[in-house]
């Protein structure tokens, strides 16, 4: 499974819409629509056209605002120039200015896979989102716990809000 980018989706999204129209008018034609029947159905496709340009016509990115957040308060406030940042975020790390340790999202974790990361590769920061916790399902646990002696909550961005597709992250170290 490949990530879905709205880079790539949106465009498509809006191109179909003359094509989408041009196949309601044919429908009205061939059902042989006339008048409040065609208008409702030209009323429709109106309305669904201001729709999609609502949603494509939203700022690029907006939707990771809190990687970036989080990758700068890495910046400032990392002992080294360049800190090592564990997360399955590369913005994030590109924001830090940090090297980049990637958790894939489809690689399953468990406590002691991601203790031997830890240990192997020992990085100054963690950030964890949703995503971490579907792929670990005992990372919470695994953070109040066995984790405790590595790592401590240093940082969490704003809780976005309900309409925003945007996740919390939390930062340790």
């Amino acid at each position: 499974a490949g990530r879905e980018s709205k880079r790539y989706t949106v465009p498509i999204a809006v191109m179909t819409l003359a094509w989408a129209g041009a196949g309601m008018a044919g429908l009205a034609a061939a059902w042989g629509a006339e008048g409040g029947a065609t208008r409702r159905l030209r009323w429709i496709a109106g309305v669904t056209a201001i729709v999609l340009c609502f949603w494509a016509l939203r700022i690029p990115g907006s939707d990771k605002a809190g990687e970036r957040i989080a990758g700068l308060w890495i910046r400032e406030h990392a002992q080294s120039e360049r800190p090592r940042v564990l997360t399955r975020m590369d913005r994030v790390a590109f924001y830090a200015r940090a090297l980049y340790l990637p958790i894939f999202s489809h690689e399953p974790l468990d406590p002691e896979k991601l203790t031997a990361r830890f240990d192997a590769e020992q990085p100054d920061f963690l950030v964890a989102d949703h995503h971490l916790e579907e792929v670990f399902p005992g990372f919470p646990e695994w953070t109040e716990n066995a984790g405790k002696a590595r790592l401590k909550l240093v940082y969490q961005t704003a809780k976005p809000s309900s309409r925003s597709d945007e996740d919390q992250l939390r930062v340790y170290q």
